[in-house]
């Protein structure tokens, strides 16, 4: 049974800290000051909580006009910009799915929120809270005008002069990295499939000495902490010796084992991310899945080889964050993870080793990789 609970508690972005204070304490010029630093390297959305009411376009643009005459929404793109108005407020899962596509999230606000906080103080204020560290959840870090801690601040959390911009910088850099490093990486042998072009079952295939899907499980244990097998219901009994990750998003192919081991085992960790192979790469190597791994950004939806101009989703890094996205794929009718993968932001990494993703889908194929394996016929 697929868990309903919430293990998520971010509220726009796993990797997300909220910018509190007093107005006019400096919150958007530090942030606008962090945001040019990172900005080479690091996809940073950013997420304003207005007390007030706010406006975002033109008198006398289009839609402008269409929105004062009716539209309940408007909105407008071009090759390199979006924008989305509308009245109202936008819904939960509309919001996450729009800032998970960011490595980060800056939040200016949300101070009674669950979010990590950065709350800049001056001695002033501090005078009237009791323990501000109650009354501020989850603070992570204070800034300030004073050039050191001021005297009544009682914490053991660090203390920054809002000029110390490279210090700050660090602290946050190492914050998001922190948490990164709390993902474990678990392996899944795509198993599932029908064979129905090799008129036999592809993962028992043997290649190297013993099944492929053992193999495939071997090359994962190397760096994953662990193992599983995607399959059908109906052939799980076969794979002795592994655990198995039964469908339960059935006939959807290999995304839905992907999202089978997403949802049933969050029970691993809060947070889990997934190197899925598929089990008919007998050309894959070790070496293959160290520069994949390496390579890692745990910041984006998923690390991923380009093979001929493509993301290749057979042989990926897929981090929580996608299962949203996947879902919603889904829910619109796409089973292709591929699909999924274009259209998300992923760090793509270029195949040096051009046979390692060749699928041997027909009997051909598996008669041309025994014979390169063994081209003696030994």
């Amino acid at each position: 049974m697929i868990s309903s609970k919430n293990e998520d508690k971010y509220l726009f972005n796993p990797f997300e800290i909220a910018f509190c204070g007093f107005s006019g304490s400096g919150k958007t010029t530090l942030i606008c000051q962090l945001l040019k630093k990172f900005s080479d390297s690091i996809n940073i959305g950013y997420v304003k909580h207005d007390a007030h009411k706010f406006e975002m376009d033109y008198e006398g643009k289009d839609t402008n006009k269409a929105y004062l005459n009716g539209a309940s929404g408007v909105f407008i793109n071009d090759k390199e910009h979006n924008a989305y108005i509308a009245k109202g407020n936008i819904d939960f899962l509309q919001q996450k799915t729009i800032m998970l596509e960011y490595d980060w999230v800056f939040i200016e606000g949300y101070k009674n929120s669950t979010a990590k906080k950065i709350l800049f103080i001056n001695s002033e204020e501090i005078n009237n809270y009791n323990n501000i560290e109650e009354d501020f959840k989850n603070i992570i870090a204070f800034i300030g005008e004073d050039e050191s801690k001021p005297t009544n601040l009682n914490t053991n959390k660090p203390y920054f002069n809002r000029n110390e911009i490279e210090k700050i910088a660090d602290f946050i850099k190492n914050t998001m990295e922190d948490e990164g490093k709390k993902i474990p990486l678990y392996g899944l042998v795509l198993s599932g499939g029908y064979s129905t072009r090799m008129s036999k079952d592809k993962s028992t295939l043997n290649y190297h000495g013993k099944p492929q899907y053992q193999i495939t499980a071997d090359l994962l244990s190397n760096f994953c902490e662990k193992t599983f097998i995607s399959s059908r219901e109906d052939q799980k009994d076969k794979f002795e010796n592994y655990e198995v990750v039964s469908d339960v998003f059935k006939n959807f192919g290999p995304m839905g084992g992907i999202l089978s081991a997403m949802s049933l085992y969050p029970k691993l960790a809060k947070k889990s991310a997934w190197l899925v192979l598929a089990c008919d790469l007998p050309y894959l190597k070790k070496e293959d899945l160290e520069i994949i791994v390496k390579n890692r950004n745990v910041f984006r939806n998923s690390t991923v080889y380009i093979n001929d101009g493509m993301p290749e989703p057979l042989c990926a890094i897929y981090e929580p964050k996608i299962k949203t996205r996947m879902l919603g794929f889904l829910a619109q009718g796409y089973s292709c993870p591929r699909k999924v993968l274009i259209n998300s932001a992923v760090e793509k990494i270029t195949l040096e080793n051009t046979i390692a993703l060749t699928n041997v889908n027909h009997s051909e194929e598996y008669t041309q990789a025994l014979n390169y394996f063994n081209p003696k016929g030994e």
